[in-house]
């Protein structure tokens, strides 16, 4: 299993982070009874389905890193919304009375050109869509589609049951709950941010909810909510988005029109290509001479051209998804399994493996049954593991080959891949039950132990209970593995069972997975205490530096909680590296950034 694990980080990847959250605002603000202020939400009168309503909008973006903090943007205006058709939203800007973009005043020019620019948003089988005027300023773009995207709620209530679903943000992928209640005519709505599926991006404890007032006709009313999100790579940095909404009026005769033929249809990932496009170098490789260069890789060539090589192939995959089948067509005719071919197919197994387009998981799950080797079967695999928007029938693909292959590695890399897949899928219990199954099935024993890590890799609640078992197995590995994986898992019951494991369990490396699962979870300030006491009272070295390094991860994103367990670990560790590397996290912002490092 340490093979296929192992090959999960081997294939080049690049991760592209899109950093759009920010500052910190003040508590009350966003801790009132309800989203309209304490008001009864039944009583509050909105605009009726067909009139053209005006909102007050307040929304800022900020970041803080290394104790400094900083507007990424900031908006305050007018937007105009009628409903157009029975899916399509009309949105425009009225007036904007203040617009900053990273600490500055953006320039009326600038400004101005937002202004009566219609915006169509059409809710398609549960997810919305934007059409932007194709001249919608590019340094604003990602902006506008995030606000758009919190503004309207994509999802009606089905009865009073709430509703699981994964979304895509500015973040990554993001598995949300909206819950629904209705009071007179109106309707509140909670949308809470679960988790990312991207491993570098956690959700606060505390800022994770947007509260909407609705019509009956499912037109807004207010909206308020303040979003935190902590991000751990490439480096810390924690943003914060407060979003203020109020209905102020309405019209029954409406001006505001739009056509989608006008409009450019695109969504934050076509932004985020676009972006990344236009600050490439101007004397960035080209596409054509990449493709040349391609197929002269070998294990002598330096490292920054290879990844001169993939980004521009990456760059043109992104904005051009048609041309995927020309890389599929190297893989395939590329015989030698050389060190050069190697690395050759990871590259194009890596540009593929970033691509924006479903339909390329889905090429990918293909690959990995059309390859002729186990090699070049993997790889497809490891590609898919990371592809960031795949399809349910990549994942069907990936538990048709793990059933129908008596080959260890095929089978272990796709039943991982199955797991990391489901993470990011809105309908992820096929996979579930499919894990569940082969966990339970005796015949397939010597797979458990793969199984467990692909649990792991989703994060689904139905395994809570194998899991569980998993932790009273003899085998110490079988207990470790079990431990981390369940670090994505949703029950309650789980930080328990983890604190359990470091109180009880007799093998130091189970506890230290114990531990390094709960990087992923956000703990109570009495469970980052017990965190704290358990690990000064081992003997091992490498369980206290895990724990010291969760901990000051943890005072980062919420100093209340994990604070007094950090100065208690500070105050009490006897390793003097430890207690360095501590009180080096806790000095001032004008300290150097990070600390001493723990050797």
């Amino acid at each position: 299993m340490k093979k296929w694990i192992g090959g999960l980080v081997s294939l080049l990847v690049l991760v592209l982070l899109i950093f759009v959250f920010t500052r910190k605002v003040e508590r009350e603000s966003a801790s009132d009874s309800d989203s309209a202020g304490g008001v009864d939400a039944g009583k509050l009168v909105g605009p009726l389905a067909g009139d053209e309503a005006l909102y007050a909008v307040t929304i800022k973006t900020t970041q803080r890193s290394s104790g400094k903090e900083g507007t990424v943007v900031s908006l305050t205006g007018v937007l105009a919304q009628r409903k157009q058709g029975d899916n399509d939203y009309v949105s425009e800007w009225r007036e904007i009375s203040s617009l900053v973009l990273l600490d500055q005043a953006v320039d009326a020019v600038t400004t101005q050109s937002l202004i009566k620019k219609p915006m169509i948003s059409s809710l398609e089988n549960g997810e919305l869509h934007h059409y932007l005027p194709k001249d919608f300023p590019s340094v604003l773009l990602t902006f506008q589609l995030s606000f758009l995207n919190k503004f309207l709620v994509p999802v009606k209530a089905d009865g009073t049951q709430a509703i699981l679903r994964t979304e895509k943000d500015e973040a990554g992928t993001v598995k949300v709950q909206y819950d629904f209640t209705t009071e007179g005519q109106n309707q509140r709505v909670v949308k809470t941010l679960d988790r990312y599926v991207q491993d570098a991006v956690k959700i606060d404890a505390e800022d994770n909810m947007i509260r909407y007032v609705l019509t009956a006709e499912h037109r807004v009313i207010t909206i308020k909510g303040l979003l935190t999100t902590h991000y751990r790579e490439p480096q810390s940095i924690h943003f914060t988005t407060s979003i203020d909404v109020s209905f102020k009026g309405s019209s029954p005769s409406p001006s505001l029109s739009a056509s989608k033929e006008t409009l450019d249809k695109t969504d934050l990932q076509r932004a985020a290509a676009r972006a990344q496009e236009a600050a490439r170098p101007k004397d960035a490789m080209s596409y054509a001479d990449a493709m040349k260069k391609v197929d002269t890789i070998d294990e002598k060539m330096d490292g920054k051209e290879v990844y001169e090589v993939f980004s521009a192939i990456k760059a043109d995959l992104i904005a051009h998804p048609e041309n995927a089948q020309v890389l599929i067509d190297k893989i395939l005719s590329t015989k030698e399994r050389s060190e050069g071919a190697q690395r050759k197919m990871a590259v194009l197994f890596g540009v593929l493996a970033q691509s924006q387009t479903p339909e390329i998981s889905d090429a990918l799950a293909k690959l990995a049954n059309d390859c002729p080797d186990n090699f070049c079967k993997v790889q497809a695999m490891i590609g898919l593991n990371d592809h960031p928007v795949p399809t349910a029938q990549s994942a069907s693909e990936m538990l048709r080959i793990a059933s129908q292959t008596n080959d260890t590695e095929i089978s272990g890399t796709a039943l991982l891949a199955a797991g990391s897949v489901a993470k990011k899928l809105p309908d992820d219990t096929t996979v579930s039950k499919a894990l569940v199954a082969t966990f339970n099935d005796s015949s397939k024993a010597t797979n458990k132990d793969t199984v467990v890590a692909a649990m792991g890799n989703h994060g689904s609640a139905d395994y809570f209970g194998p899991l569980l078992d998993s932790l009273k197995s003899a085998d110490a590995s079988t207990r470790a593995s079990a431990a981390y994986s369940m670090r994505y898992l949703p029950n309650a019951e789980v930080n328990p069972t983890l604190i359990g494991v470091m109180k009880s369990d007799k093998s130091v490396e189970v506890q230290r997975e114990a531990v390094k699962a709960m990087a992923y979870r956000n703990l109570s300030g009495e469970e980052y205490l017990t965190v704290a006491q358990q690990a000064m009272g081992s003997p091992d070295r490498d369980l206290q530096q895990d724990a010291a390094r969760i901990l000051v991860s943890a005072y980062r994103d919420n100093p209340a909680a994990a604070g007094p367990a950090l100065d208690a670990m500070r105050n009490g560790a006897t390793n003097p590296d430890i207690k360095n590397y501590i009180e080096g996290e806790l000095k001032p912002a004008t300290s150097t950034p990070g600390g001493p490092g723990l050797q």
